[in-house]
């Protein structure tokens, strides 16, 4: 006979309360990071940055910057975003 049911229900709990721990520590925040990255580049890009006087040029540098990719990573070896989060499920 396999473990006793109440067992198996609370090993099953703590796994649901370990990917939740994931999914509203870690990878919702850093996705809503790197998206909001994201749009910050395209804001600056569609602001009509090529119309400003040259004093002003410095957006360009900057729109230059917000081409980088923005991701959020565990210790350097694997990227946290929705992605990570289904792979984990």
């Amino acid at each position: 006979m396999g473990p006793p049911l109440h067992v198996v229900i609370e090993a099953f709990l703590h796994l649901v309360a370990g990917l939740n721990m994931i999914y509203i520590c870690y990878s919702a925040p850093a996705q809503g990071l790197m998206d909001e990255a994201n749009r910050v580049g395209r804001s600056i890009y569609f602001s009509g940055w090529y119309d400003f006087p040259s004093d002003s040029k410095d957006v360009v540098t900057f729109l230059i910057r917000t081409q980088k990719t923005c991701e959020v990573s565990a210790g350097g070896i694997v990227r946290i975003d929705m992605e990570m989060f289904m792979a984990v499920l």
